[in-house]
């Protein structure tokens, strides 16, 4: 397993199941046991979501990569414009202990779309409707149509990553409500 301490707030390239041409760039922001928080960022230099990845799915992680150098300049000019987070959606209140818990705890007050990708690789978006102490019921919504499908038991132990707070999930949401 990797010291994900030393990772901490770096700007990262962080691989999950062995897939050399697809990884997450962002920040490590928290850790726990079983999950590692990034703030993730796009490849225009901008805050593009919050992503929770089981730690038992990261590959590898690298720093100081040329591609993370270029992004690195991009981020810099971005904050410098004030346009890394214009939605103002960079935000996590406390520091959080259970992360997989207290993030979904949050996200079904807040009743905010989530993205979440479950071992078997399905994915979906969707809003929390309630949580159980070993899993939860999702009601899926599809985001060309934004119509809800019928809600889904979800194990929480069959979930690799969670997507929250993030600039597309903001939009649909916004959408969403509108309907």
């Amino acid at each position: 397993m990797l010291n994900l301490e030393s990772f901490m707030n770096k700007l990262v390239e962080l691989y999950v199941n062995d897939e050399e041409d697809s990884f997450f760039v962002g920040y490590v922001v928290d850790y726990d046991s079983e999950f590692c928080l990034i703030e993730s960022v796009d490849t225009n230099g901008c805050f593009s979501s919050y992503e929770l990845i089981r730690n038992c799915t990261i590959s590898n992680i690298e720093i100081d990569t040329d591609y993370l150098e270029v992004i690195s300049k991009y981020i810099e000019i971005s904050q410098k414009m004030n346009i890394y987070d214009k939605l103002s959606l960079d935000t996590i209140d406390e520091k959080i202990d259970n992360l997989l818990e207290d993030i979904l705890q949050k996200e079904l007050l807040e009743e905010r779309v989530i993205s979440l990708c479950l071992k078997d690789d399905d994915n979906y978006l969707g809003y929390i409707d309630s949580i159980k102490e070993d899993y939860i019921y999702l009601n899926p919504i599809d985001d060309f149509s934004i119509q809800e499908y019928e809600q889904i038991k979800v194990l929480k132990s069959d979930i690799e990553s969670l997507q929250f707070k993030g600039v597309i999930l903001y939009l649909l949401n916004s959408i969403y409500e509108e309907y």
